[in-house]
């Protein structure tokens, strides 16, 4: 694996060993903090329940991308679903 050239480098070398990576929104993100799903300490996305970090990845750059746990994607779709109704 080659030396950290760039944030997206390292993302794309991630990506392609596990596949449990999606990409989020930050209304999403923000949906998760508010059903305290998540929340934001110094260490940054902490799971509430367990207190374990998320597994969440940000790019530099203009395009700013996030990305998390898969889980974690599923359930804010979920949540923008039901506020749809």
């Amino acid at each position: 694996m080659p030396l950290v050239i760039g944030s997206l480098i390292l993302l794309k070398s991630i990506m392609k060993e596990v596949d449990f990576l999606k990409e989020i929104s930050k209304s999403q993100i923000e949906s998760l903090i508010q059903n305290k799903t998540i929340r934001n300490t110094k260490r940054g996305y902490v799971n509430c329940s367990t207190g374990y970090g998320i597994g969440f990845y940000r790019t530099k750059g203009v395009a700013g991308k996030r990305y998390v746990e898969d889980k974690y994607v599923d359930i804010a779709n979920k949540m923008d679903n039901v506020k749809g109704c």
